[in-house]
């Protein structure tokens, strides 16, 4: 890993900037960037939506498989390793291996 970072964003955490102490805006960095580059282009997508209060479990395969596809255009991540999980009805699990940071996990709620 280097020591100066590749990807440089600013924070978001519930939908909003964060800040610190001094109400400065907070930057991320590398595999957050990434993380959170991952669930805004979720969200963006509009493929989730159908999953709120779906049961089916083929439907919901289908829905984790068009969200791996969508996940699978970021160059940032090694092809083939990204895997989705829907443990619970109202978060998607999302495991991946990045080009340059390794191991990234990310959580996406309903």
């Amino acid at each position: 890993m280097s020591a100066t970072p590749i990807y440089i964003d600013l924070l978001i955490s519930d939908d909003d900037l964060q800040t610190n102490r001094a109400l400065a805006v907070e930057s991320a960095t590398d595999r957050v960037v990434i993380a959170q580059d991952i669930r805004h282009a979720i969200r963006e997508s509009g493929i989730v939506l159908p999953l709120v209060g779906m049961r089916d479990p083929i439907i919901i395969q289908r829905i984790l498989t068009d969200l791996e596809l969508l996940v699978e255009q970021d160059t940032r991540l090694v092809p083939g390793t990204i895997n989705m999980a829907m443990p619970h009805h109202e978060r998607i699990i999302m495991w991946a291996k990045t080009r340059d940071f390794g191991d990234l996990e990310v959580q996406y709620g309903l």
